[in-house]
């Protein structure tokens, strides 16, 4: 089995080229560990966010905040944490659900600034 890194590029690569049939057979291949849950559910909340589905994506962010909350080396997995957090407000934000969208994204900026990572807590300022 591969490293979770190496997992998570294949599925970023898939996703970028729209090769849906090829990620999902690569997913179910993958072992029941919470990081393969996760890496699904990152498949999945890019899928709905590229197609609009507000709903859908939230589902799929809540599981993953709630998959990376559980990790036992939590620490190393702070930038999925707040790139799921600024999915969560994009999410609300296609809800009209400005209040909560402004709590997610302020949330996703907290965890970027914890982690030293201007550049990304300044992309969630402007959403």
């Amino acid at each position: 089995e591969l490293t979770f890194n190496t997992n998570h590029r294949i599925i970023d690569s898939f996703i970028s080229t729209y090769q849906t049939d090829k990620a999902i057979i690569f997913l179910q291949q993958l072992n029941n560990e919470p990081q393969n849950n996760y890496l699904r559910y990152y498949y999945w909340m890019n899928y709905y966010r590229g197609a609009e589905h507000f709903d859908s994506l939230r589902i799929y962010v809540d599981s993953a905040i709630n998959t990376i909350s559980k990790l036992s080396n939590y620490q190393n997995y702070k930038a999925l944490l707040s790139d799921a957090y600024a999915k969560r407000g994009e999410a609300e934000l296609g809800s009209l659900q400005y209040e909560q969208a402004t709590n997610s994204f302020f949330s996703a900026k907290q965890i970027a600034y914890e982690r030293n990572d201007t550049c990304a807590a300044s992309r969630y300022t402007y959403r």
